[in-house]
């Protein structure tokens, strides 16, 4: 089977992660040759250097209508015979509809959709753009059930499946310790939250709750991975530490491409997003055998069972987030059952290559491309 992935986004958070990542996987797989699209000079393209893999590549975005960008893609699916076309970025769902009206070859068409469905999409254009897709993947239930309710799609070609995680080589105890003194973590409790820096991720909650910790007492020192994408929110993250004084106490270590061994060097783990779809950082947390907090909103209850393998807040309320730490902190015996049953949920729910199988199980399944879905859901 032919399959191409496709994503021209140029940014480099979960979704285009999951992208590269499933395509490596799908590289090694037998019977399987792999194509690639994405645009130019963005972190995907650099992600896929001396990758051996036929590629088309596009020099900006596509607009709603990319009649001629759709020519250039039919013309590469009928040269390559191509039988699948995934597509990760809802954006560039309308360039893949237009090619699959105007190319000679019948492609199926296979969208997974990794963010929530905030509105309906029912209008003209959109019951055209989704009546191309064969199959629609949601990475949560919710995803599901918003997928149903708002999208012009039949149920039967909608399928939930979970992301997965690459199982990481977890470190000896005494390995732990050495990486946290490589990170420059020195005595105290130590929280990471790990991710693109922007407001809506929550950042300035974690800090926040540090500055309610410090107030009593506690020895707390909280680390955030990961790039900042908007400057007016660095400055206030940088006066919000500066204000209070928590300086010495507050790391930013940049992005980290591999962040195993950080998650590792932790003691407790948070998910700070006001509304997260999924959270695969969480899992990899649990996978790695440390407590995690997740905001109890979007998907992210479907990861984290309150109290059973991890521990849920208010979104945005620093106050709480504060309480839940202090709770990790201060028991420990009922913290290690969370994270074993954590752990235990990881490999039976979120195993990389379980879960890829289901997806790629689910398109072969689908020989042929279904008739355009016309239905007129209201």
């Amino acid at each position: 089977m032919k399959i191409l992935e496709l994503c021209l986004s140029d940014s480099y958070g979960g979704l285009e992660i999951n992208m590269r990542d499933f395509s490596i996987w799908l590289k090694k797989q037998p019977d399987i040759e792999l194509f690639l699209a994405y645009q130019k000079g963005t972190r995907i393209a650099k992600a896929f250097d001396n990758f051996e893999s036929k590629t088309i590549i596009f020099p900006k975005k596509t607009s709603k209508m990319p009649i001629f960008e759709a020519s250039r893609l039919s013309w590469f699916i009928e040269s390559n015979n191509i039988d699948v076309v995934h597509v990760h970025w809802t954006n560039d769902l309308p360039l893949v509809a237009l090619a699959k009206t105007i190319s000679k070859i019948k492609f199926r068409f296979i969208h997974t959709r990794h963010m929530d469905l905030p509105s309906s999409k029912k209008d003209i254009y959109h019951r055209f753009i989704y009546s191309q897709i064969d199959l629609f993947f949601a990475v949560t239930s919710l995803v599901e059930e918003q997928a149903k309710a708002k999208l012009p799609v039949k149920p039967e070609r909608i399928k939930q499946v979970y992301n997965g995680i690459d199982p990481f080589s977890l470190l000896s105890a005494e390995d732990r310790l050495n990486a946290r003194k490589n990170m420059g973590m020195k005595s105290g409790f130590h929280i990471g939250i790990l991710g693109r820096i922007n407001e809506f991720k929550g950042q300035h909650l974690l800090i926040h709750a540090l500055i309610i910790l410090r107030k009593k007492g506690l020895e707390i020192h909280a680390w955030i991975a990961g790039e900042f994408f908007d400057k007016e929110y660095s400055d206030y993250l940088k006066t919000l530490v500066k204000d209070n004084g928590v300086g010495d106490f507050v790391h930013f270590t940049g992005f980290l491409n591999k962040p195993g061994i950080f998650l590792q060097s932790l003691d407790v783990q948070v998910l700070g997003s006001r509304k997260e779809t999924f959270g695969l950082v969480i899992v990899e947390g649990m996978h790695a055998e440390i407590p995690v907090i997740g905001t109890n909103a979007g998907g992210v209850p479907e990861i984290i069972d309150d109290g059973i393998n991890g521990l849920l807040f208010e979104p945005d309320n620093a106050e709480d987030l504060a309480n839940k730490i202090e709770y990790i902190l201060k028991n420990k015996t009922q913290t290690n059952q969370m994270v074993r049953n954590a752990r235990a949920k990881v490999d039976a729910m979120f195993n990389w290559e379980n879960q890829n199988k289901q997806f790629l199980s689910a398109i072969s399944n689908q020989t042929t491309p279904l008739s355009p879905d016309n239905t007129k859901t209201d």
